[in-house]
């Protein structure tokens, strides 16, 4: 410590003993009195401290500095391991040679180099590769999307008939029937009824969840993979009614594993064309369909 670092800090010493006592336990001053006498005490401790904090971080800081010069200017000696000058070719300790490179490592840098351009030269065309798997990319690609045509087709041929069961994600779906309804009777008080010049055509089915896991059919909100009902006549294609209250409505069925329930699917279609023969029920998700026709003259085709 310097010497006028320890004047300054038995000065500061000395000042706050002087006023801090006398703040501390002098009891006829009053109490602002005593608060500025103990905080004007304390003040050289505080500004000695402080000084000295700056310091230590300043010779910190000139060691770190002068440490990275020497690193930057001097590197060990491999045998000795003492601090040489960095473009020393002699260790002053040890005197023994520490610059070059050994002679195994000499070879494999040689070999390395004279080597790279016959790696080069015989190395496989990348464009001829890509090129290749790209061939066999197109191919495989066609190939599997002429299966998945067929298959297409093939699901779109083959027509379900009532009383014929499919099974379709978790459940069994078995179409029994399909009638003209002008209400669907929920009470004895109360009734759904379609819109003005419209009539309900009512497909009565049954389904049985075969999963080993509870399952809704024809959830009101469905995603990709649930199953999705609508009724088409050539061009037209009607969306099913959800009857919330009615018990015997299919939408929005849970059942659990090996259970069944019989009830209907509901479509409001103009009066005019409102004939079952007219129509195929369609059950649908994103990966695949199923037909069921509606005509009664080719439920014994």
């Amino acid at each position: 410590m310097k010497k006028g670092n320890i004047v300054f800090l038995i000065f500061a010493s000395i000042w706050t003993v002087i006023l801090v006592l006398p703040s501390l336990f002098a009891k006829n001053l009053v109490l602002g009195v005593r608060i500025i006498m103990f905080l004007t005490g304390i003040l050289p401790l505080g500004l000695y401290f402080t000084i000295r904090a700056v310091e230590h971080s300043d010779e910190k800081r000139a060691n770190n500095k002068q440490q990275l010069q020497t690193d930057l200017l001097t590197r060990k000696c491999k045998y000795c391991k003492s601090n040489i000058p960095f473009k020393s070719k002699t260790c002053p300790v040890c005197r023994r040679k520490v610059t070059g490179i050994s002679t195994p490592v000499a070879i494999l840098i040689v070999i390395f180099f004279l080597s790279f351009p016959i790696i080069i030269l015989f190395a496989p065309k990348k464009s001829n590769t890509n090129n290749i798997n790209s061939s066999l990319s197109q191919n495989l690609q066609q190939k599997y999307q002429s299966i998945s045509t067929e298959e297409t087709k093939e699901a779109e041929e083959k027509t379900v008939k009532f009383g014929e069961t499919i099974i379709f994600n978790e459940f069994e779906i078995t179409v029994d029937s399909a009638e003209v309804k002008e209400s669907i009777q929920i009470s004895k008080y109360t009734e759904y009824t379609p819109d003005e010049g419209n009539a309900y055509i009512a497909v009565s089915a049954t389904i049985k969840n075969i999963d080993t896991n509870s399952a809704i059919f024809l959830p009101t909100y469905s995603f990709e993979n649930d199953i999705r009902a609508k009724l088409v006549s050539g061009d037209y294609e009607f969306i099913s009614s959800v009857l919330l209250s009615y018990s015997g409505d299919l939408h929005d069925t849970r059942l659990n594993p090996l259970s069944s329930k019989s009830g209907v699917i509901a479509f409001s279609v103009a009066k005019e064309i409102a004939d079952p023969n007219n129509f195929n029920l369609i059950l649908f998700n994103r990966n695949e369909s199923f037909t069921f026709s509606l005509n009664n003259e080719n439920q014994n085709i």
